[in-house]
């Protein structure tokens, strides 16, 4: 049997994982719906952005050569996203992206 605070502790991973799990549903939905043409309907999109992120490979047929390419690269980071798992790519972003603002930072102070 867990004791009280290890079950915490994993109840909150997991919460903050859903978390940033629906988030990025909610930002690829928002892309995509700028994007696709009006034959797909929302449930569609929903569809296709958890689809990618989850790494199933269903589609209802969003996906194809004419997609502008922010809705391919979209799909693209949340397949990504998904074969690798959030929190690692984020730690990734976070620790790459970290690094270019602290050499921005550098060469700031310098001038």
């Amino acid at each position: 049997m867990i004791k009280e605070n290890e079950a915490n502790r994993r109840i909150e991973s997991a919460a903050v994982l859903a978390i940033l799990w629906l988030g990025l549903i909610a930002i690829g939905v928002v892309v995509l719906l700028h994007i696709v043409t009006p034959q797909y309907s929302l449930s569609d999109i929903i569809f296709e952005a958890a689809s990618a992120l989850g790494s199933v490979g269903l589609s209802t047929g969003i996906t194809h050569p004419n997609l502008p390419w922010l809705g391919k690269l979209t799909l693209i980071l949340f397949m990504w996203m998904g074969r690798l798992e959030i929190i690692p790519v984020l730690l990734l972003l976070s620790w790459s992206l970290g690094g270019v603002g602290k050499m921005i930072g550098r060469k700031i102070r310098r001038i």
